[in-house]
C-alpha cells in the first residue's frame, strides 16, 4: 500500500516525520516506570510510577494509539 501525505507547513511535516521517535521515547519512559513499579524503592515511588503509567495508557487509548515496538 502506498500513502501520500502533503504538508503545506514545513514544521508540520518535520513533526510528522519525528512521530516514530516520540513513540520510542514514550516507550522507554514507560519501561522505566514499569521497572519502578516492579522493583519499588518506596511506597511513594510505586504509587507515582503506577499512576503515571495508567495516565499514559489512558491517554494513548483515548487517542487510539497502540505500541508498535
Amino acid at each position: 500500500m502506498r500513502v501520500t501525505i502533503e504538508y503545506f507547513d514545513k514544521d508540520d511535516a518535520i513533526q510528522a516525520m519525528n512521530a516514530g521517535s516520540w513513540e520510542s521515547v514514550l516507550w522507554e519512559v514507560d519501561q522505566h516506570l514499569r521497572a519502578m513499579v516492579r522493583h519499588p524503592v518506596g511506597g511513594e515511588q510505586f504509587e507515582f510510577a503506577d499512576n503515571l503509567r495508567a495516565k499514559i495508557a489512558g491517554e494513548m487509548e483515548d487517542k487510539g494509539v497502540r505500541w508498535s515496538l
